[in-house]
């Protein structure tokens, strides 16, 4: 006989263990970007190694991973602090965000306000990876 799954049953598939994905994740992101325990703030890895578009994109990783570990009080960052803390023009921070919107890898949240769109982290930081050539 022909067991049929219930509606619920066949709707878990789509639920995710955010534990798992995290530890799944972490030796990833460790590779690229880490925070600084004191203050917070992400320290890029080899910062001279990526394109500004992909630096600004692995700060807002950071920021995000800083909130999470209670070192920051906003997942999102502003033009102004992504200029400051990347020492990059304003005007090229707002054209790599920009860029990176259009990519869908960063949204605004409000004016001059900035997160990572950690749905793309995994495929991100994949692609990163292999395009740097950073090892295992």
């Amino acid at each position: 006989m022909i067991e049929m799954k219930s509606r619920n049953d066949i709707l878990k598939d789509l639920l995710i263990n955010e534990a798992e994905e995290l530890e799944r994740l972490i030796p990833l992101i460790k590779k690229l970007v880490r925070i600084k325990e004191r203050t917070g703030e992400p320290y890029i890895i080899s910062k001279e190694k990526f394109t500004q578009r992909e630096s600004i994109a692995l700060y807002l990783i950071g920021k995000y991973f800083s909130y999470e570990l209670g070192k920051s009080d906003s997942t999102s960052a502003s033009n102004k602090e992504i200029s400051k803390n990347l020492s990059l023009g304003r005007n090229v921070t707002n054209a790599r965000l920009k860029d990176l919107e259009k990519d869908r890898l960063v949204e605004r949240i409000e004016r001059g306000k900035w997160i990572f769109n950690m749905i793309e982290l995994e495929v991100f930081l994949k692609n990163l990876l292999k395009r740097k050539k950073i090892g295992d």
